[in-house]
């Protein structure tokens, strides 16, 4: 039998990972979050896990896709200021904050809608080119990298944008999702 969290904060209170889209469907359509991430990963990447997700994210109601989006923002800007530090150093700098603790607090009253993005400054690729191959500097420590990407978008310069595993399988099944949502692909 898998052991399952039951809620979102037991994730961010055991597991060091920032939420994601699949844990609110896991833990509303399923019985909970896999604790072990070889369980997660094997569960995420079922195909019958698959079908439910598409059919899921295809049927509800954007009201409720921003319910979720607003839910995993903050969480996310959260572990970032806490593990990169360059999250944490742009982000004090742009607001004027002298420490770690003032910019935790200042997210929390201050982003809680992707509306409130815009309060704070884009991570640019330019950012990410400066660090060159040393992605440890702005990727999270401790994310395990399961697949990198690299481009020179118009300029030609190259940008390395590492994955997680969980990262990986989010943006398949995403792009998916989006693909037999509005190309009317339907399963066989």
């Amino acid at each position: 039998m898998v052991s399952l969290y039951s809620s979102l904060e037991d994730v961010r209170k055991f597991q060091d990972r920032p939420l994601n889209i699949f844990d609110p469907f896991l833990i509303e359509e399923y019985d909970g979050i896999p604790r072990r991430i070889e369980d997660y990963l094997g569960i995420i990447g079922h195909p019958d896990f698959v079908e439910d997700f598409f059919q899921y994210m295809i049927e509800i109601s954007q009201k409720e896709v921003q319910r979720i989006e607003d839910l995993l923002l903050q969480d996310n800007i959260l572990y970032a200021i806490e593990k990169a530090d360059l999250y944490r150093k742009k982000y004090m700098k742009y607001l004027n904050i002298n420490n770690p603790e003032a910019l935790q607090s200042w997210i929390k009253n201050n982003i809680k809608t992707g509306d409130n993005l815009e309060l704070l400054p884009s991570l640019t690729n330019e950012d990410v080119r400066r660090q060159g191959l040393n992605h440890n500097s702005w990727w999270i420590p401790g994310k395990r990298i399961a697949k990198t990407f690299q481009t020179g978008g118009s300029t030609g310069k190259p940008s390395i944008i590492p994955y997680s595993p969980i990262d990986k399988e989010e943006a398949v099944l995403l792009i998916a999702v989006q693909l037999r949502k509005y190309v009317d692909i339907k399963p066989s």
